[in-house]
């Protein structure tokens, strides 16, 4: 008798384990960041021409009820690497879907027919994973298998690893007639719909495409990444920016261009280079743009154009120093023909550290003083930036000179007279003090940073005020009768 009440618990026990465990073992499909990548052809050669991705990504609230949203993206063939890595347009909200884990079913609503027998923009049936062995399936969504027949059957349901999975999932396995001769005559065919994956052969939706690989990640971590084809670094760019000095008064430029592609673990990037200096850098969906650190090994944001204004970021700089920026406003620059989107911003005192960076970003440019955020030397940071070309028949020019101008002053210096400049820096005026020999005529001219005259005259109190010119650093000459000699400043305000 005991023993018989030991069975009888221990089969009850099983049997509460089996059907708790089954109860939990339901995957559902609409989870954040799943990625089923298809393929589309033409039936013509190249047999791929295109694919794209179904994306899961992001909440919403429809009726009171809770869907994730599901975004389609496509992606090109590019000859150059082989890859299909150039995506094509916006993502674009494909449709909404949402599990309903207990009854063990998956719902969807679309905007547009993809099936003859679904309704647009109210909820349907997309899968139900509770129907049993011999269950005629009733899914407006299967329309797009059954062409020619009413056939749609549950088949068999069992536990089944697919090829893109790495577990076994309970799986229907599905029979649908389907049109399969050139005479329109009807056969049957066997499709496996999986438990929290869809079609193994088609994915999710049944578009007429299919399926190439399933995903769980990131864009990038499923190696789908807008970079090869985007704005913001195409190979061959070049920057001209003004090159800081703390004791030449010529006054030469940086020329940084992308040289190639890179792979940095799953990331494709560009390489940026000036001098023997290598950076890498990549742009996602022409928003926002990374740098990566070498020593840290680790991808930082360096612009964020999808931020509003009001919103904080925090900039990596280097080791683990970050700076913060608010973002204040947006505007647009008209250059060669084209318009640009320019973020104004300015520095926080909240952050780890204050570096020499200008207050715009402009879209695919970079940032006006210069493309990284620095330390200045002496004082006198790189920069501003002179001109950007994308490609050579294509110039963008900030200044109103040559982008490679090298500004060469006269080469006069007496030794018989020196000045001073105070306050240095200075926000409102310059003090000249003038030692050795004196003049009857004094005249004086002012130079910015990249040779440009922006103000002259004859020095008559020894004071100049500079409080209409912008921050940077400046050159001045002092002429006494036939002999001339030079300084510099800084204007900062």
């Amino acid at each position: 008798m005991k023993k018989y009440i030991y069975c009888s618990l221990f089969l009850s026990f099983f049997m509460l384990q089996s059907y708790t465990g089954n109860a939990q073992k339901y995957h559902p499909m609409a989870l954040e960041g799943a990625h089923w990548i298809i393929g589309w052809d033409r039936l013509s050669p190249p047999w791929l021409d295109r694919k794209y991705s179904f994306t899961v990504r992001g909440d919403t609230i429809v009726n009171e009820q809770e869907y994730k949203k599901v975004y389609q993206e496509f992606f090109e063939f590019d000859e150059e690497t082989k890859r299909f890595s150039n995506r094509v347009g916006n993502p674009n909200l494909y449709a909404l879907m949402r599990d309903d884990t207990i009854a063990r079913k998956v719902y969807a609503i679309t905007q547009e027919t993809l099936y003859q027998n679904c309704p647009i923009n109210e909820e349907y049936l997309l899968f139900d994973f509770s129907v049993k062995e011999g269950d005629t399936l009733k899914w407006c969504s299967l329309d797009g298998l059954q062409l020619e027949s009413d056939v749609s059957l549950a088949d068999s349901i069992r536990m089944h690893k697919s090829y893109y999975l790495d577990e076994f999932r309970n799986t229907i396995y599905t029979r649908f007639g389907a049109a399969g001769y050139m005479d329109g005559s009807v056969v049957e065919m066997t499709v496996p719909i999986i438990e929290g994956f869809g079609h193994e052969f088609i994915g999710p939706f049944l578009d007429g495409s299919f399926l190439i690989d399933y995903c769980l990640g990131t864009n990038r971590e499923c190696g789908l990444f807008p970079i090869i084809k985007n704005d913001w670094f195409p190979i061959g760019a070049e920057w001209y920016y003004t090159k800081g000095s703390t004791n030449s008064f010529s006054q030469r430029f940086l020329n940084p261009r992308i040289t190639k592609d890179t792979l940095i673990g799953l990331q494709m990037a560009r390489i940026w280079s000036q001098s023997g200096q290598l950076e890498f850098i990549y742009a996602e969906d022409n928003d926002k743009v990374y740098r990566y650190d070498k020593d840290l090994k680790q991808w930082f944001l360096l612009y964020d154009f999808s931020a509003q204004p009001g919103d904080t970021l925090s900039i990596h700089f280097r080791d683990n120093q970050f700076f913060e920026i608010v973002v204040d406003s947006f505007t647009q620059i008209e250059l060669a023909g084209d318009t640009f989107d320019v973020q104004h911003f300015h520095q926080t005192l909240d952050g780890d550290i204050r570096v020499d960076w200008g207050s715009r970003n402009i879209r695919f440019l970079g940032n006006d003083q210069f493309i990284f955020p620095q330390m200045s030397i002496a004082g006198v940071p790189t920069g501003p930036i002179r001109c950007y070309s994308p490609k050579p028949e294509k110039l963008y020019s900030l200044v109103s000179f040559a982008c490679d101008l090298v500004p060469v002053f006269e080469n006069v210096l007496e030794k018989d007279f020196h000045v001073n400049i105070y306050p240095n820096p200075s926000n409102d005026f310059i003090q000249i003090d003038i030692k050795g020999r004196q003049g009857s005529e004094k005249y004086y001219r002012l130079f910015s940073s990249i040779g440009r005259v922006v103000k002259e005259g004859n020095l008559m109190d020894e004071q100049i005020h500079v409080s209409e010119l912008p921050s940077g650093l400046y050159f001045i000459s002092i002429s006494l009768d036939k002999s001339t000699t030079y300084t510099q400043f800084i204007i900062k305000k």
